[in-house]
């Protein structure tokens, strides 16, 4: 793998993972800050959660802004098909909770796998309709071109 492309660094926008993290230690600090006993205690059990999900976060963002848009695009079926498998795990394993089975226990922390297939349905549709539209705009241009030189055809001959 190559080092980081200057120009991701140059035109990211910073603003924005900035001011998601400065949020995400709001909500943090407002988690310990509410649970009974929290200072002599030690950290609560839901704000280490949050700061684990946090830590998850923050390692995906890096594995989706540092490589190659292309690598991603080669890597789409294989995370569909791991998206599908984790449908199948929640099938076979996940626990029912209120009545509903839709999540994945991974050691102390949920998974929702449901919603990493979702965005991968919602990008290809998004993909699909903008090749379908670009594919007729090219043909309509294509037909007046044809048009045209039928035209032009007609007029000298």
């Amino acid at each position: 793998m190559q080092g980081i492309d200057r120009r991701l660094i140059q035109n990211f926008e910073w603003p924005l993972p900035v001011m998601g993290l400065l949020l995400a230690v709001v909500g943090i600090i407002n988690l310990i800050s509410a649970a009974p006993g929290a200072v002599e205690q030690g950290m609560p059990p839901t704000a280490m959660r949050q700061l684990a999900w946090l830590g998850v976060g923050f390692v995906g963002m890096l594995a989706v802004l540092l490589p190659d848009y292309r690598v991603l695009e080669r890597m789409a079926l294989p995370i569909f098909a791991a998206c599908c498998v984790l449908l199948v795990l929640v099938l076979a394993t996940a626990p029912v909770i209120n009545g509903s089975q839709r999540w994945l226990v991974l050691g102390g922390m949920r998974l929702w796998p449901r919603r990493g297939l979702l965005d991968w349905m919602a990008e290809a549709a998004l993909r699909g309709a903008r090749t379908y539209t670009a594919g007729r705009a090219d043909r309509r241009a294509a037909a007046r071109e044809r048009a045209a030189h039928r035209a032009a055809r007609k007029a000298a001959g």
